[in-house]
């Protein structure tokens, strides 16, 4: 074994250097230089880099002519001091066809510019927005113009996004909400039901082998699917959480019982595990309109305690029988457990 360790460390080394050489020299050099180009032109609308940054960006997800632009990151780590690790340089889920963005500001005070970059041949072309400053209290304070900003699409038509994902990580959020929220590609009400979905389940239902898992089915799926699968790890790949799409009449049934789906916990050695359907309540008092949508995504992002939203309909045991087996059922789950009304059409 000792002889086999250098070999196998050798190995792995070699599939590291493959891995980080797929990116062509000079297209990172490229890509590196645009990111902080990008952090100068910020800074000097700024008047100066601030002594603590905030970068939001698809940079890595975009692609520009074909060539990956993850290398951005660290020109702007280099230039704004923004990482990682700190959650300052925050990497949003978009697709590849979408034009390569960034919000680049002052952590302290969230003012910022957004830029957008264009490639013209073998030139780069920016354009983007004057300093704006989108905490929440400017941000409620201005209601009306900053309507008109968004009207106008001063940040592309990402406005939203980027005032939810900024002022939540300004308000100290939760790392996995905001993990979620950037792999949901924005944050909302139904995001943040998801991660108090997702707390509530790992707090009042935890698993008590360690073969347990979860896996988790919901019928009529709205964006809590995206924060489950990042926190509880249930994902569709591993066929641990399953959606199936719901009639209107189905839908306004669940809607009725505020029903969110069902949780189950499942030990394959054993050959036992239960069922819990769960339910979730948005706050009764929510304010309209987008302003409105960003303070109830803020007051959830600062609940501590998930039951005060999510609760526990019915619970049921598997008897032997895996998870899977009752999802194939569909819809007809609810309706054995008596949790669906019946039709009374003659």
């Amino acid at each position: 074994m000792g002889r086999q360790l250098p070999l196998l460390l050798l190995t792995l080394l070699t599939s590291v250097s493959v891995c980080f050489a797929a990116i062509p020299g000079h297209v990172y050099l490229r890509w590196r230089r645009c990111g902080e180009e990008m952090s100068k032109l910020v800074h000097d609308k700024l008047g100066g880099r601030p002594k603590k940054s905030i970068v939001l960006t698809n940079a890595g997800w975009a692609k520009v002519q074909g060539e990956d632009t993850i290398a951005c990151l660290d020109g702007f780590s280099a230039k704004t001091g923004a990482t990682v690790g700190r959650a300052t340089l925050l990497r949003i889920h978009s697709a590849p066809t979408v034009p390569l963005w960034a919000f680049i500001g002052d952590f302290g005070s969230l003012k910022g510019c957004y830029l957008e970059v264009a490639k013209k041949q073998s030139e780069l072309k920016f354009k983007g927005s004057g300093v704006e400053d989108i905490s929440l209290g400017n941000l409620s304070a201005n209601e009306a113009s900053w309507s008109e900003k968004m009207g106008s699409r001063v940040f592309g038509g990402r406005e939203f996004p980027i005032f939810a994902i900024a002022n939540l990580r300004r308000h100290s959020a939760p790392s996995e909400l905001l993990d979620a929220a950037l792999f949901h590609d924005h944050l909302c009400p139904g995001v943040t039901s998801g991660w108090l979905i997702s707390k509530f389940v790992q707090k009042q239902l935890p698993l008590r082998t360690p073969k347990e898992s979860y896996t988790f089915f919901s019928i009529g799926p709205w964006c809590k699917e995206d924060a489950i699968q990042v926190v509880l790890n249930c994902t569709a790949g591993k066929r641990s959480h399953m959606s199936l799409p719901a009639d209107d009449a189905l839908q306004d049934q669940l809607k009725k019982r505020n029903i969110a789906g069902i949780v189950f916990r499942f030990d394959k050695r054993l050959g036992k595990g239960d069922g819990h359907v769960l339910t979730f309540r948005f706050p009764q008092s929510r304010e309209k309109g987008w302003l409105g949508k960003l303070k109830t995504v803020l007051t959830l992002a600062a609940c501590s305690e998930p039951n005060t939203y999510v609760g526990v309909l019915r619970n049921f045991a598997l008897n032997g029988q895996h998870p899977n087996e009752f999802i194939s059922r569909g819809a007809s789950i609810y309706e054995s457990l008596g949790l669906l009304e019946e039709d009374t059409d003659d």
